[in-house]
């Protein structure tokens, strides 16, 4: 198309110089051969015309759809970015769903595995308990049925047991849950000092702990001059 572009303008100058040449060397002697000459002169002037309009309505009916063209691709890249943004988008909240469900599965996993104090807090609580002497037996009491409850007080007698500490048996008669690990319970109100320091010493190696009055509607076989560790249930600790 470019050629014909270049070559149509030339084509009508020649023709135009042609004509306007032969017409001055002719002007006085003309005949009909002479006249035919300048017709089909005239003739390949206006088909040269033609061609020209016709090749400059074809450039811009090219170029017409060419921009038809770059504007739906423009459009398409468009609509692939916004496909793109929103995939990314529906990914991020995949992932962010997946974190959630690995946290809530974790959690579970937490409730579900039995409580025990590791080494380091297995020693610094014997060396807690060690560290003060009781006129008071300790008696570990779980909750009943629960075989979780009754091998965490297990533990937490034989550290009572390895401080020094007179230990009677164990009491797997608990009724109730607890909002918390133990709670350090009084037959007596000459006890509570002696409770705070056990309490204390729990809560240093992280047990949720508190003192409080033993319920002997909650706990049968209350023994008189006895301090209780009762130990909640998994389930009811991890609230």
């Amino acid at each position: 198309m470019i050629p014909l572009k270049l070559i149509a303008p030339i084509l009508i100058l020649i023709t135009s110089l042609a004509h306007l040449g032969l017409q001055i060397k002719w002007h006085d002697r003309r005949t009909n051969k002479h006249r035919l000459v300048l017709r089909i002169l005239m003739a390949l002037m206006i088909i040269v015309t033609f061609v020209t309009c016709w090749i400059v309505w074809q450039d811009r009916s090219d170029s017409s759809k060419l921009q038809l063209r770059v504007d739906e691709l423009v459009e398409g890249k468009n609509q692939l970015l916004g496909q793109n943004q929103e995939l990314l988008i529906r990914i991020d909240q995949y992932q962010e769903d997946l974190r959630d469900k690995d946290l809530k599965i974790q959690e579970l996993e937490m409730k579900a595995s039995p409580r025990s104090l590791d080494p380091e807090q297995a020693t610094k609580l014997q060396k807690d308990l060690a560290s003060f002497k009781s006129q008071f037996q300790v008696i570990i009491a779980s909750r009943l049925m629960d075989a979780e409850s009754y091998q965490y007080g297990d533990q937490l007698a034989n550290i009572f047991r390895q401080s020094g500490w007179q230990i009677g048996p164990r009491n797997a008669s608990y009724l109730h849950d607890l909002n918390g690990d133990v709670v350090v319970a009084m037959t007596d109100r000459s006890q509570r000092s002696c409770a705070e320091r056990i309490c204390s010493a729990f809560k240093s190696v992280g047990l949720i702990s508190r003192v409080e009055q033993v319920q002997e509607s909650k706990l049968p076989s209350v023994k008189p001059n006895t301090i209780y560790i009762i130990v909640g249930s998994r389930v009811a600790a991890k609230k």
